[in-house]
């Protein structure tokens, strides 16, 4: 059986499914058509599910830039109460894209995966389609057009001077721009206004707004409760794991959307929901788009940033945390126990190479350390460099010298290497501080080492990481004591 008559079988008559351009993209539509259809596209990786929203002329007049930005927003909040992160990308007017106007905008199911497999299209497709079939029998309530029968009225000469769009740009700091779009309808009832510089559209209306809220309350169908989040306050964002999707609220964002209602409401939102790339804000009156890092990548950085305070927090409170190293080391533990440091260091990347008693062309460890730079003004060039690093791990009971790391300098030509890292379970000698030193003075991000004296200072700002290899070191206090 083909995909397309699979998918049809398991989704019923109630949908239009047909391949569009070929056997490797199958559209599904609904029947009455509604705003959003469905699309799957063939990829080595899998099939890869994306909702189009746009509206039709022949129930809305003028720019619909409004109509498929509510209604694209709406569907990615109750995707996001079914434990998926959707992503929103805006499609342009083919024919005028400088105008601002959003054409359509897709839907994109980013988390927890971006791809189905060939088995599991028709069933997953069928679970995917439970939000928009809702949707589709609550749309004249979450439009609030109550005379279905009625095309919508639109206008936008008047509102472009009124208080309310002077309020909102000032909220936002936003100056004008052609490309703008500010529109109103009587039919459904609302204001509208979208910046074409920042992505930043704001919705006025008091029943879409009610709508939104209603999606988020417990019991409903969508479950988009946040209390049904778990959720984590970081230093730079609010952390948010629902099933196996991760989302964050950075806090410069909060901010703003806040300072907004407080502008237009004269209070803050009544929630605020994390998409893949932006998040929505919802009061009494208004729904605001924000876009935003507020996907996996959002919830990445956030989660560096807790574990960096975590890491200042154990280094200050374990300052005085003495540790004791096991006699003899092992230098394979010693080895996982250097990887683990570097991976928590800010710009770090690493991985390890063959076995560290292997003769890997004294290579043991790849690192590229990613540092900013001066980027001149006016060129495209990337205000971060990447700084390709050769690292060795050396145990010893003694000092490490030169004569256990020779030829440093052929062995970085031999590995297109720029520096050189090193990091020793005991010390350096002066001879190997002398020559490293005078190296680190050339090139400062790209020569590096570690002694005891620093790897100690690293575990008490990552006591996880001692915990885990306390067979090769452990805290004791100042009389001796382990500590537990």
């Amino acid at each position: 059986m083909s995909l397309v008559a699979e998918v049809q079988q398991c989704i019923g008559e109630s949908f239009s499914v047909r391949a569009v351009g070929g056997s490797r993209k199958i559209e599904i539509t609904s029947e009455p058509e509604l705003p959003w259809s469905l699309r799957l596209e063939g990829t080595p990786e899998g099939w890869f599910p994306y909702f189009t929203c746009r509206t039709s002329s022949s129930q809305f007049g003028g720019d619909r830039t409004d109509l498929n930005d509510f209604l694209s927003i709406l569907l990615a909040v109750a995707l996001r109460g079914r434990a998926w992160s959707a992503g929103l990308v805006d499609v342009e007017h083919p024919a005028v894209p400088e105008m601002g106007e959003l054409y359509a905008r897709h839907v994109v199911l980013v988390q927890p995966s971006p791809f189905l497999t060939r088995e599991s299209v028709a069933a997953e497709v069928r679970e995917i389609l439970k939000p928009m079939i809702t949707l589709g029998f609550l749309l004249p309530q979450a439009l609030g057009i109550y005379d279905c029968l009625s095309k919508s009225t639109y206008g936008f000469e008047s509102l472009e001077s009124t208080e309310w769009v002077s309020v909102v740009r000032k909220a936002l700091r936003l100056k004008g721009a052609d490309a703008d779009v500010v529109t109103s309808r009587e039919n459904p009832d609302w204001r509208y206004f979208r910046s074409a510089r920042s992505g930043i559209s704001v919705l006025s209306s008091s029943i879409s707004a009610e709508f939104m809220l209603a999606l988020t309350a417990t019991g409903h169908p969508f479950e988009t409760d946040r209390r049904l989040d778990r959720c984590f306050d970081g230093p730079t964002a609010e952390l948010l794991e629902r099933g196996a999707a991760r989302n964050a609220i950075p806090r410069r964002i909060s901010a703003r959307l806040a300072s907004l209602f407080r502008a237009i409401e004269l209070c803050e939102p009544h929630c605020m929901i994390a998409l893949e790339n932006a998040v929505v804000g919802v009061g009494d009156q208004h729904v605001v788009l924000m876009p935003a890092i507020s996907g996996a990548a959002g919830y990445e950085a956030g989660r560096r940033a807790v574990a960096r305070r975590h890491a200042e927090d154990a280094g200050f409170l374990n300052g005085g945390l003495d540790f004791q190293w096991a006699d003899p080391t092992n230098p394979g533990r010693f080895e996982n126990l250097i990887l683990e440091l570097l991976r928590v260091e800010p710009g770090v990347r690493v991985r390890a190479s063959g076995n560290v008693n292997d003769r890997d062309q004294g290579r043991d460890l790849h690192i590229e350390k990613y540092v900013r730079h001066e980027v001149v003004a006016g060129t495209e060039a990337s205000p971060v460099r990447r700084v390709r690093v050769v690292g060795q791990c050396k145990v010893r009971r003694g000092a490490v010298s030169k004569v256990d790391v020779p030829d440093i300098l052929d062995t970085l030509t031999r590995h297109n290497a720029v520096g050189f890292f090193l990091a020793v379970s005991t010390y350096v000698t002066s001879d190997l501080a002398n020559w490293l030193d005078g190296e680190r003075a050339k090139s400062p991000e790209a020569y590096e080492w570690w002694t005891r004296v620093e790897i100690e200072d690293r575990l008490r700002r990552n006591p996880g990481i001692a915990a885990r290899f306390s067979d090769v070191v452990w805290p004791v206090g100042n009389c001796g004591a382990v500590v537990k």
